[in-house]
């Protein structure tokens, strides 16, 4: 019974003293609030005057600097004549993009503008090319096939849109540069295969006349023989005789007459061959005949090909469709001088509160060693 009185008496007494300090710990923080509002409510014309400072500055900064304009172009790719057999390199998109923003067109911007406007005449074309590479930005629009060129900067309205229309044209004049330099390789490569082919033409040409010249040399041979043969029966007494009269043939001048008309018939079917190789000799070879045709196809639609790429692409055509030309809204898009002055409001208020406790904070020292 005396234990669990005592444990009684130990929790109460444990209970009291969290109490205690909960409160006295709530009693610090207003204290600490009360100080921090003290400070605050003391230095207010110090953190007033450091915001009407900050907001003075900003305001007149804001005030005296140039409006910013934003120039805007939608562009799309033009589509260019296709011909089968052909194989133009053309560019997508995001291709076209990358060009727009390229060193190469920037600079030769730069190069114009300079001298032109006199915002640039204290400037090389180097910086100019870098204000244009910071400002300009081209995109592919979301779900479509166009492509957005944006230029915002402090120039005049009309000069921004000059600006951008002069990039949009060295854009487009390289796009054609670049088609013209593909298509003139495809007729460089189209024109070195027709020479392939014809080589090849001619290196089969040249083994179907050996062999033409070979099979004429056997034919004429054979028929050398056949006549000399034909002579030599000609001459024979026997078959003179049985051409005197058929009274006075004899059994062998029968056989020679049937040998002679036998020869006759083959010297004219050779003659008849001979005259096949000079008028169709190709025919009689299908091997060369089926090489030479498939050649002479090729070589045919190679210069069928070569003859329709010059005449599409006489003149060069035009790579870009402009959808929405350079243009430039009333509206100036910076400085935003509205927000900038409720930020530096902000950031007045809360540098001249930080200001205010620290001169409380140097303050304390002397105000202790007074007390």
């Amino acid at each position: 019974m005396i234990l669990y009185l005592a444990h009684a008496d130990c929790i109460c007494y444990d209970t009291s003293t969290a109490d205690t300090r909960r409160r006295s710990a709530l009693d610090e923080y207003e204290l600490d609030l009360r100080d921090y509002l003290k400070v605050i409510w003391e230095k207010k014309w110090l953190i007033l005057g450091v915001f009407i400072v900050a907001v003075v500055l900003t305001t007149l900064l804001s005030f005296r600097l140039p409006n910013e304009y934003e120039a805007r172009a939608l562009l799309r790719l033009r589509p260019v004549p296709t011909i089968d057999g052909l194989q133009l390199k053309l560019p997508s998109l995001q291709q076209v993009a990358t060009i727009v923003q390229s060193d190469e067109i920037l600079l030769q911007a730069a190069q114009e503008l300079q001298p032109r406007y006199p915002e640039f005449q204290h400037a090389t074309p180097l910086e100019v090319q870098q204000w244009l590479k910071r400002n300009l930005k081209a995109s592919v629009v979301e779900k479509s096939d166009l492509l957005e060129v944006r230029l915002p900067g402090d120039l005049p309205p009309e000069r921004m849109r000059e600006t951008l229309s002069l990039v949009i044209a060295l854009t487009e004049s390289k796009l054609q540069s670049d088609l013209q330099s593909n298509i003139e390789l495809e007729l460089t490569r189209i024109s070195t295969t027709e020479k392939a082919v014809q080589e090849q033409l001619d290196a089969v040409n040249a083994q179907l006349q050996s062999e033409i010249a070979q099979r004429k040399e056997i034919l004429t041979a054979q028929r050398s023989e056949l006549l000399a043969r034909m002579d030599e029966i000609r001459k024979n007494p026997q078959f003179l005789r049985l051409a005197a009269g058929e009274q006075n043939a004899t059994l062998q001048g029968i056989m020679l007459k049937r040998e002679f008309e036998a020869l006759n018939v083959r010297a004219q079917n050779l003659e008849s061959e001979l005259q096949k190789l000079d008028s169709r000799g190709r025919e009689l070879f299908p091997e060369f005949h089926s090489r030479l045709q498939s050649l002479e196809n090729e070589r045919t639609q190679l210069q069928l090909l070569e003859g329709k790429v010059q005449q599409v692409f006489a003149k060069t055509p035009e790579t870009i469709d402009i959808v929405s030309a350079p243009f430039v809204p009333e509206q100036p898009i910076g400085p935003r001088r509205t927000l900038n002055v409720l930020i530096a409001g902000v950031l007045g208020l809360f540098g001249g509160t930080l200001l205010a406790f620290f001169v409380n904070y140097l303050r304390q020292p002397e105000q202790e060693t007074q007390q």
